[in-house]
């Protein structure tokens, strides 16, 4: 599980930068999409970190259950 999250974080490191350089060219620009962009840029790293925490999560509950088994072995 650390190995996906590890991924995971580096896509959206790569995603949410090219976001922000799309959003400031477009903001030098002057074109009518920056303000989309913004959004956009706010909302993917709103996901990313919701994806992140969950796997997060998964890793921890996983790592629990396993610690349960153990005990009830010894």
């Amino acid at each position: 599980m650390k190995k996906l999250r590890q991924i995971a974080a580096w896509i959206g490191i790569i995603v949410v930068v090219g976001l922000v350089i799309a959003t400031f060219v477009l903001g030098v620009t002057g074109s009518s999409l920056t303000i989309s962009m913004l959004i956009l840029t706010m909302g993917v790293s709103i996901i990313l970190w919701v994806l992140l925490w969950f796997i997060r999560i998964l890793e921890n509950r996983s790592n629990g259950e396993g610690q349960e088994d153990t005990e009830k072995k010894e």
